[in-house]
């Protein structure tokens, strides 16, 4: 297997930024919940929903292999249900239908703007000897 690393600033950056929303909603996901149950409903599956399409989106920029870039944004929906599963486990917490649903809309999303964009600047870009 042939891995390629990124070579360019924005996709090293690209890979950063996903490599530190995943920590974020890891470390998030699995510590125990401050506030009560049910609160600010509307806010939170936003965010779900935005680090959630992150996630699926960035592989898409950041990673030049094509098959790995599809294979790290389709894995964002199985790893956010793993999260959820271990939630139950954490005081506090429990596993959500809502943020997982929150989380696979988002992740779709990610998915469809990822391919979108990475379609027209990988393959209709104009020529670099032309810029």
């Amino acid at each position: 297997m042939n891995i390629q690393l990124p070579k360019t600033k924005s996709e090293r950056l690209s890979m950063v930024l996903w490599l530190a929303i995943l920590a974020v909603i890891t470390v998030g996901s699995l510590l125990p919940k401050m506030s009560p149950p049910g609160e600010q409903f509307g806010v939170d599956k936003l965010l779900h929903a935005f680090f959630f399409l992150l996630l699926a989106a960035l592989p898409l920029f950041g990673v030049p292999d094509r098959k790995t870039a599809l294979l790290l944004a389709l894995s964002v929906a199985p790893y956010g249900y793993l999260l959820e599963f271990m939630q139950r486990s954490v005081p506090g917490r429990e596993f959500s239908a809502h943020d997982l649903i929150a989380n696979n809309l988002g992740a779709l999303l990610g998915l469809f703007i990822g391919c979108i964009i990475r379609i027209k600047t990988k393959y209709f870009a104009p020529p670099e000897d032309c810029a």
